[in-house]
């Protein structure tokens, strides 16, 4: 049965193994007819197969991992390269930009004021 869990919150594959291993009988072949040697072979392909399982379950976990970290790290960049120079330049012609006011400001004041002056 497979179904999905999370870590850290990437979903992974989460397989749930039943039981693999099982007795002569149900194996379809007679006792009689074979040696200990198959009885031991199909145990240890049974441990083998229940192993594999697992193994592609950790494999696959790990892709999806890696993934998610090739996305984080395309984010990352982005951020780091293209989103912050682009603020930090928005932020520079804003401030030069209220600084050019604040001097436009200044010198129209002193200029009325000293039109005001004028009249008196």
């Amino acid at each position: 049965d497979v179904s999905t869990r999370h870590i850290m919150g990437i979903a992974v594959p989460a397989v749930e193994v039943g039981e693999v291993e099982r007795n002569a009988l149900i194996r379809g072949y007679g006792l009689h007819m074979t040696s200990s040697v198959l009885d031991e072979a199909s145990r240890e392909f049974e441990r083998a197969l229940k192993l594999l399982i697992e193994l592609a379950e950790l494999e696959e976990s790990a892709f999806a991992i890696a993934r998610e970290l090739e996305k984080t790290k395309r984010r990352v960049n982005a951020l780091e390269y293209i989103l912050i120079p682009r603020l930090k330049d928005a932020i520079k012609f804003i401030m030069m930009r209220l600084d050019e006011m604040e001097r436009e400001n200044f010198s129209r004041l002193k200029r009325i004021k000293a039109i005001l002056e004028e009249r008196k």
